[in-house]
């Protein structure tokens, strides 16, 4: 699960299995830290990769959580966000 904002990126994993979230695992990236962000579509989810003024970032989303309808719903903004474009990738 993620936020993103201009205030920056926050990331909390889900277990693949549970589905419950593990917020001991999450990350927080301040916005200004933030320099560039570019996803890689894979076959069943995407790679966020995340550079920031301390290195780099790698995240797995993936492209559907089951019990999280409103992931799928709006991880394509999300994409279209990061990489630029005027309307969504439809997954």
């Amino acid at each position: 699960m993620l936020s993103y904002s201009e205030q920056g990126l926050t990331v909390i994993p889900i277990n693949n299995i549970t589905g419950n979230m593990l917020p001991d695992e999450s990350a927080i990236i301040p916005g200004e830290k933030i320099t560039s962000m570019k996803t890689v579509p894979k076959l069943t989810y995407h790679r966020l990769y995340v550079g920031t003024s301390d290195g780099t970032a790698v995240f797995r989303l993936n492209k559907v959580l089951i019990g999280y309808g409103w992931h799928k719903r709006n991880l394509p903004s999300f994409i279209a966000t990061v990489n630029g474009l005027e309307d969504p990738v439809h997954i």
